[in-house]
């Protein structure tokens, strides 16, 4: 919903803006559970942007922007394998969801997932003289997200995950753009990021049904608090070697600092208890025992939303003993409350090269280059570092080489691009499971080749038609590990052989305005979820059709436009967890059903 904009030679004091909202809905089945809980894919929610442009006095340009904006929609589903039905009552009893609907179950309650963002940015250019534009621009944003999952999935409250979290971020820069005799284009400039991850929980895994009727000890809940400081200089000349061909060339000296404090600790369920803490404990004395007597039918309850929205510290975390058979009930006096300070600093550089020859006026093509990087970060899981041996994992580094070829033909109303590329990884930075409920990130090697085109004609005033293709020829990725302890080389995730997307669009002049209607597709070829390449983690090809009808005022001062996604309601699958080696069910997530959504727009 926000884009990028630029002002430039505005008119001093010149106000402009413009003002977004949006609703969706589902016309999805909506099938209610045991427990009268609606269930997956009925959301509703309307998202407001508002973006207002400013030119200062004295200045050559200047844009400000501001957004909100909220969403809260039920989160994974999971689903049997078509030869595996879920037998997941792993506590409270055996359950088995085998009706093939992916928007439909017994649950207890819904995984509910929300987010939330906000954000600030302005940018500013001054002329310094004809040929010299000094540039600022800088922001914050902050993100925040909720998840509470029915990881079960089932009318049995047996096991739960919390995520949760906020993120906090802030950047500058500073920038000199310009040209010369010699130079077609030059830019110099500097950066300045700061990130600050705040009370990062989880996966933080809940156990209901044991709490109640056997008085353990969930596992230890986790809270990660982290920052990320980065500065960087950079620098990039565009030089004509002769009338056609073009030299483009540029280096990034960047030094960053990554700190983190992980929290860990077995956090008392009875300080959330209805009782005092020593009735709790007896309470859960006789549960453990096996008297047939639950914590509920003692009188006692535990608020688990304040118990898992709570951080561990040191005096509230105690080490999980079981109650023993003989004398008083135990007390759980004995802290485990641990916190680990990690820090990482990396200092390195990163460049392009880039050669373009334009072939005529209409065309041209090109070779580059270039090497981008992603910062390194810490394991916070115990026993992962303890398979791993470090609890950190390095910079990851993509070495890119392409060639490509654009062109416009027919006075502009015809352009096609296509282009072929080689992407390296040092220390690819490999999400992956060590072992049976044991996950970590480590560095590997890996490459991707490819092919991307894309087609765009507008064959009458009316029509426009575009057509988009992307093909993964090769991916590799060195010793990853599955479940089952096999290290192999495996296939990228989330990577289709082919891609395909496009859409055609008739546009009329209506109602004092233009009305557009556009029709779109989407294939993708199967894929793996996830690096370990299990079987049940693929995801089977697709196709999605979808349309929109817009209409748009002059100049773009109002539109209204109504969208539909899946037109065909097809079941998508678009990953696919398998747990089959140690649980034998797949945890899958859908695309939403056939989705209806209204836009209404101003510009001001």
């Amino acid at each position: 919903m926000v884009g990028s904009w630029q002002i430039v030679g505005a008119e001093v004091i010149d106000v402009s803006g413009k003002v977004i909202v949006a609703a969706q809905d589902s016309g999805g089945e909506t099938v209610t559970s045991s427990d009268g809980q609606g269930l997956l894919f009925d959301p509703a929610n309307v998202d407001a942007t508002t973006t207002v442009l400013k030119n200062p006095q004295g200045l050559t340009g200047a844009a400000f922007q501001a957004y909100a904006e909220s969403i809260a929609r039920q989160g994974v589903d999971t689903r049997r394998n078509s030869a595996i039905p879920i037998n997941f009552g792993l506590f409270g009893g055996p359950f088995v969801d085998n009706d093939n609907d992916p928007y439909a179950g017994e649950y207890n309650f819904i995984s509910d997932l929300n987010i939330e963002s906000s954000g600030v940015w302005a940018r500013y250019e001054y002329d310094i003289r004809d040929d010299m534009t000094l540039i600022a621009l800088g922001g914050t944003e902050e993100f925040s997200q909720v998840y509470f999952e029915d990881t079960d999935l089932s009318p049995i409250d047996d096991l739960r995950v919390f995520f949760g979290g906020r993120n906090e971020q802030t950047s500058l820069e500073l920038r000199l753009e310009g040209s010369t005799d010699r130079l077609s284009r030059y830019v110099l400039g500097a950066y300045y990021y700061d990130r600050d991850v705040i009370d990062d929980k989880g996966p933080n895994v809940i156990l209901p049904t044991l709490m109640e009727n056997v008085g353990i000890n969930p596992p230890k809940q986790s809270d990660d608090d982290a920052n990320t400081n980065s500065t960087a200089i950079f620098g990039q000349v565009d030089v004509a070697l002769s009338d056609r061909l073009m030299l483009t060339a540029g280096l990034r000296f960047t030094d960053e600092e990554t700190v983190s404090l992980n929290s860990q600790g077995n956090i008392d369920y009875c300080l959330f208890a209805n009782v005092d803490r020593a009735t709790c404990h007896a309470a859960r004395h006789n549960a453990f025992l096996g008297m047939g007597v639950s914590l509920g039918s003692q009188g006692v309850t535990i608020d688990l939303k304040a118990w898992h929205d709570t951080l561990p510290t040191a005096a509230n975390s105690f080490a999980p003993v079981s109650p023993q058979p003989a004398g008083p009930p135990l007390n759980y006096v004995t802290p485990n409350f641990v916190q680990t300070a990690n820090s990482l600093t990396d200092d390195f550089s990163t460049g392009v090269l880039k050669l373009t020859y334009d072939l005529s006026g209409d065309s041209m093509v090109y070779g580059s280059y270039s090497q981008g990087s992603k910062s390194g970060g810490f394991n916070s899981n115990a026993a992962a570092i303890k398979l791993l041996g470090k609890s950190n994992y390095g910079r990851e580094q993509l070495n890119s080489l392409e060639f490509g070829f654009r062109s416009e033909f027919s006075d502009g109303r015809m352009r096609f691009n296509a282009s072929v590329y080689d992407y390296e990884y040092d220390g690819y930075q490999a999400h992956q499971f060590l072992a049976p409920g044991v996950s970590g990130t480590i560095n590997a090697d890996a490459e991707i080749t490819g092919a991307e085109a894309e087609f765009w004609v507008t064959p009458s005033e009316n029509w426009t038609i575009f057509l988009a293709s992307a093909f993964i020829f090769d991916s590799a990725i060195d010793s990853i590990r599955d479940t089952l302890g096999n290290t192999r080389t495996r296939e990228m995730k989330q990577a289709p052989d082919m891609q395909l997307n496009g859409f055609i669009e008739y546009a009329v002049p209506r109602w004092g305005g233009e009305l557009l209607a556009q029709l779109n597709f989407v294939h993708s070829d199967q894929y793996f979820s996830f690096l370990n390449n299990l079987g049940g983690g693929q995801v089977p090809s697709y196709k999605k059709f979808g349309g929109s009808l817009t209409w748009r005022s002059p100049a773009d001062a109002w539109y209204l436009r109504l969208n539909i996604e899946n037109l065909t309601d097809e079941d998508i699958l678009i990953s696919a967890f398998d747990f089959s080696s140690s649980s034998g069910y797949v945890q899958e997530l859908y695309q939403p059903p056939r989705w209806v959504s209204l836009n209404l727009g101003m510009n001001f």
